[in-house]
């Protein structure tokens, strides 16, 4: 078991000569807890490339002190708080605005956690796919950073009062065709969280990714299973996959305009890659 990050900055803001907004880190620790993070800085801010670096930083720093798996949504959204404070109070507020996603895996075990907005990829061992697109109706995620001030919180409840987070999955074929889908409307106050496990499941293969996964390539499912068809798992894959993916969008056109990050869990029996690794362009 291994995980792999990548991320690539979105045609906007090339075009505009300005940072990538989107974050990403892996690894594996001594325990054998196996995790990526992916973080995406929204734009109404100046620097939330940095907001995004301080959430994901300190995801990173409370995975590694506590190591727990087990540890509730609540407590990992306290501990992720806490440690991001001292970092996001050299910016401005309105730079903290950013969608978190952490995905761990441990034993047979594995969850994804969701602050924000985002997708989720799962290859089963027959070669499917589910596709796990989060949004929410009026395109206003509740972000961490809206729980550092608790007016800051009851505003939010109160403006968006009626918005709903919409959880669409999808499950393709090993050809990439739709077999199922599936549209869940909830509360969205509260992160997303998703759970599978590896044998009861079938799975070899995790990725979450940061919303710029929906807007990429030539058709959003067809780009989905192409993140997914990995042959080669061993090393950097999602790195190499993603690069071998963004050299044929930049032929025909079709990079994509959103910054994109992906965390990736290869869930076979590979020796773990106890190094962590970070990924970020800006």
């Amino acid at each position: 078991m291994h995980a792999d990050t990548a991320v690539l900055t979105g045609s906007r803001h090339t075009a505009a000569a300005t940072p990538c907004q989107d974050y990403a880190a892996a690894g594996t620790l001594p325990n054998g807890l196996t995790w990526g993070i992916v973080s995406d800085g929204c734009s109404t801010g100046g620097e939330t490339d940095l907001g995004a670096r301080a959430w994901a930083l300190a995801a990173r720093e409370v995975l590694k002190i506590y190591q727990d798996f087990d540890a509730s949504t609540e407590d990992l959204q306290h501990l992720i708080l806490e440690k991001a404070a001292p970092m996001l109070s050299l910016l401005e507020l309105k730079d903290g605005y950013a969608t978190l996603g952490i995905v761990q895996a441990q034993g047979k075990r594995i969850r994804a956690t969701v602050f924000g907005d985002g997708a989720l990829i799962a290859r089963h061992l027959d070669g499917s796919i589910t596709f796990v697109n989060i949004t929410y109706t009026d395109n206003a995620p509740f972000y961490l950073n809206y729980l550092r001030q608790p007016e800051l919180a009851d505003a939010w409840r109160t403006q968006y009062a009626g918005q709903l987070r919409r959880v669409v999955t999808h499950r393709l074929d090993e050809g990439g065709a739709l077999i199922e889908l599936k549209t869940v409307e909830e509360a969205g106050g509260t992160p997303w969280v998703w759970q599978g496990h590896v044998d009861n499941d079938e799975l070899e293969l995790v990725m979450l990714a940061t919303d710029g996964a929906t807007d990429c390539g030539n058709g959003l499912l067809a780009t989905i299973a192409e993140f997914a068809a990995i042959k080669n798992p061993t090393g950097e894959f999602i790195k190499r996959r993603v690069a071998k993916l963004a050299r044929g969008w930049q032929r025909t056109g079709h990079m994509p305009g959103d910054d994109l990050s992906i965390a990736a869990i290869w869930l076979s029996a590979e020796p773990a890659d106890t190094l962590t690794t970070e990924t970020h362009n800006g």
